[in-house]
């Protein structure tokens, strides 16, 4: 017998760039630096504290949030499949945003509504400076949904995914972040951002797309 191998039960991750939009990048990092200056001017971060915003960035960051609005709403519409419509588009997507600034030793967990069909991050600056350093760390932590089952019975027995080369299921998959980079993938997986050592600043948005269902 010659098996096989057929991977089962996909889950998307699409990843893209805002590069392709000129001048969004910029747009955004002059706005998240803004209101930055102000939320910590009042209210200074403690010790190995990231900053977040609230979901509010549609109120100040002008016109370059509209702008990733309408890039993310479409990029959302190319990645899913109404398979019950017959006729006109039945959903559209309302966008929460959140921004982050993270400074060297600083680590941040991406929380996402539990309504959110779609959620992702967006990385303004990656804060390595154009270092490829990997001890600098900061990476993007997506975990396998099923643990710790997948690991329980025999943990040091893999799953071979190709049967020509020695690759072998992993229980979480990292993603070394790169300045204007967009990420987006199901809502229900647990997303996390490994501490961070990087020269310079992290500067990145965390996005949760809701489908809502349009008036009849």
């Amino acid at each position: 017998m010659t098996p096989a191998i057929t991977p089962l039960f996909a889950t998307s991750l699409a990843a893209g760039s805002i590069r392709e939009e000129p001048g969004l990048s910029g747009e955004l990092h002059a706005a998240i630096r803004a209101q930055y200056a102000v939320e910590t001017c009042v209210l200074p971060l403690r010790a190995g504290e990231s900053w977040r915003s609230q979901d509010d960035m549609f109120k100040w960051g002008g016109a370059g949030v509209n702008r990733l609005q309408r890039l993310l709403g479409t990029a959302a519409d190319r990645l899913t499949i109404d398979t019950g419509r017959k006729g006109p588009p039945r959903y559209r997507w309302h966008s929460a945003l959140r921004a982050h600034v993270a400074r060297a030793g600083e680590a941040a967990t991406a929380k996402h509504r539990p309504d959110a069909f779609w959620a992702g991050q967006c990385f303004i600056d990656d804060g390595y400076d154009g270092g490829q350093d990997s001890s600098a760390g900061g990476e993007v932590e997506i975990e396998d949904p099923r643990l710790p089952m997948t690991l329980m019975e025999a943990p040091e027995l893999r799953l071979r995914l190709d049967l020509k080369t020695s690759a072998t299921y992993r229980e979480t998959v990292r993603i070394r972040p790169v300045r204007e980079r967009l990420l987006l993938y199901p809502g229900w997986l647990r997303i996390d951002h490994l501490p961070f050592h990087g020269p310079g600043e992290r500067t990145w948005i965390t996005i949760d797309l809701v489908a809502q269902r349009c008036p009849a």
